[in-house]
């Protein structure tokens, strides 16, 4: 039977009508259910943070109430939390009770087992079905199943993973995790809980089998008495290759995850956990009688580790791993909060899918890969802006005092960030009038001059034409006057101060050009050009025009 084999099949017009149905309905799906991700992810980050404060005040009361350096067991130290440190232990042999095989001088051993599976796994594209049957290894008989990949050459529809584990192994794995026990200065260790952290913060050693013991060996010469229950001695695990011939198959370790062997074949390892020679600290509550028990009944807190530690240590430990938790909670909510928004597009997905499969040589699977880069850029921005806010209101809930500063300093901070694009707009364009005014300003000054008559001129102008024609003057001026904006230049000159109009507040500028202004407007005078103009402080910072503001003329001008 071969370990890999694809079969490629065209859909033809029938096929692609029947995947479109499929895939649309499968879009539409994940687009009804993206709200439950979103729920799960807010479920997540509110969960994670609520077992972070908790880890944290556990960890606080264990700190407060734990005695330090502790070296044999004392009754007064019986319900309090203890850092015990010994490098005196007798432990007690492990006996595998399925192999027999015994292991001496160690604290735990983990027995792990492997069977080469079938994989089968199905694509879809440039409208061909693609399906496709490897072997890999696993801890699990794998799903059963017919499939004509999986059978040599693809001629015929064959079973795949439908055999057991061989005996002494159960028909569905042969993981067992052997636990031992061990004694040191008063106190006596068989605790899961104990052992099972030390397995996990400890490399394992996988010895010879020549340093084994017991009854193993029988399953190595003539299994239960059936042949095909035999095993192999590999060196430092067994193998069974499940084949008939019954040859040897020590070069198929499913442990090492090595490509050798064909399926079934099996492999059998043992990871033993001895005796450290620098020593161990328990961190955990000290109980009458010199045993263990847990630290917390709402969190797991207790520590074995080798080497010699103190509480500073074991505190700083239990930290760590609560933040390592938290993160992940995070980590996990910020990706599922991805995955909804994502899923959101699952129909603009679809049709991507759907029309590249029409396109040929590559094209359609390139579109459609840009599609789905673009699906993933664009939902990324939103996706961190759901969880920040999620994440904040969290903190607010279950650390008030630190998580209602973040939150405020957030809000101010978006706030703040808010009214600056907002103050910023109009007054970068009166910047750059104002700048474009004083940059000009000898330019105006020629302009005025030829635009408006010299004082001695005006003057005898108003002499000669009177009253009504130093008033039309005056009109004509303001009426044609162009605003002043940044990028042209006014093309009537502004107007200019007469000392003889009337002045009733004495602050040097013509009542004329002060009566009637809009709110928060005032009127000065340019003293290089002595002409009037006027300040708008509506704005921020306040801006200048030469235009009237009022956009009507002013009463006539008196004194002449």
């Amino acid at each position: 039977m071969g370990d890999e084999n694809v079969i490629t099949e065209n859909l033809g017009i029938g096929g692609w009508f029947g995947d479109t149905a499929e895939g649309g309905a499968s879009a539409i799906c994940q687009t009804v259910c993206s709200p439950c991700m979103l729920c799960v992810a807010i479920i997540l980050v509110f969960y994670g943070e609520y077992n972070y404060v908790k880890d944290m005040n556990n960890i606080y009361t264990i700190n407060e109430d734990m005695v330090d350096s502790v070296t044999s067991y004392e009754t007064a130290n019986d319900g309090l939390p203890v850092a015990f440190f010994t490098n005196s232990i007798t432990s007690t042999d492990i006996t595998d009770p399925d192999f027999g095989n015994k292991v001496e001088d160690a604290i735990g051993v983990l027995r792990k087992g492997y069977m080469r599976i079938a994989s089968v796994s199905t694509r879809t594209s440039n409208n061909q079905k693609i399906t496709e049957c490897k072997t890999t290894w696993s801890s699990g008989t794998g799903t059963r199943g017919t499939n004509t990949a999986c059978s040599p050459g693809g001629s015929q529809s064959l079973a795949y993973n439908d055999k057991n584990f061989r005996g002494p192994c159960d028909t569905g794995g042969c993981d067992a995790d052997l636990t031992g026990s061990f004694t040191a200065d008063g106190f006596s260790v068989d605790d899961a809980f104990l052992i099972d952290d030390y397995t996990g913060r400890t490399t394992a050693s996988v010895p010879s089998t020549s340093t084994w013991n017991g009854t193993w060996s029988q399953w190595i010469t003539t299994g239960t008495g059936a042949a095909d229950t035999k095993w192999f001695d590999c060196g430092t695990f067994l193998a069974n290759n499940y084949r008939s011939t019954h040859s040897s198959s020590c070069g198929s370790n499913g442990y090492t995850s090595s490509s050798g062997g064909e399926r079934y074949d099996q492999s059998v390892t043992w990871e033993v956990y001895g005796i450290p020679s620098d020593g161990l600290t328990i961190c955990s509550k000290q109980e009458a009688g010199g045993t263990f028990a847990a630290l917390k009944s709402n969190g797991n807190y207790d520590i074995m580790i080798k080497g010699k530690k103190t509480q500073a240590d074991c505190i700083e430990i239990m930290q760590d791993e609560a933040t390592a938790t938290v993160w992940m909670f995070r980590i996990i909510g910020f990706i599922l909060f991805w995955c909804a928004f994502c899923m959101l597009f699952s129909i603009v997905s679809f049709l991507a899918d759907r029309v590249g499969q029409l396109i040929p040589c590559g094209i359609g699977q390139g579109l459609e890969d840009m599609i789905q880069c673009a699906i993933t850029i664009v939902t990324c921005p939103p996706a961190c802006a759901c969880w920040l806010f999620w994440f904040a209101l969290a903190w607010l809930v279950f650390r008030p005092l630190i998580g209602g500063l973040v939150f405020v300093v957030s809000i101010c901070l978006f706030g703040g960030m808010y009214y600056l694009y907002q103050q910023t707009k109009d007054p970068e364009k009166d910047g750059k009038v104002n700048a474009e005014m004083g940059g000009t300003q000898n330019l105006y000054e020629q302009q005025q001059n030829d635009a408006a008559p010299a004082p001695q001129q005006q003057q005898q102008q108003q002499q000669q034409g009177g009253f009504m024609n130093n008033m039309m003057n005056q009109a004509n001026q303001y009426v044609n006057a162009s605003p002043w904006a940044a990028n042209q230049q006014p093309q009537q000159a502004p107007p200019q101060m007469n000392t003889g109009m009337q002045d009733l507040n004495n602050d040097g500028i013509p009542d004329q050009y002060q009566n009637n202004l809009p709110p928060n407007f005032a009127a000065a005078v340019d003293q290089s050009s002595n002409r009037v103009y006027w300040i708008n402080y509506n704005t921020n910072p306040p801006s200048s025009q030469w235009n009237d503001p009022r956009g009507v003329v002013g009463p006539p001008p008196t004194g002449y």
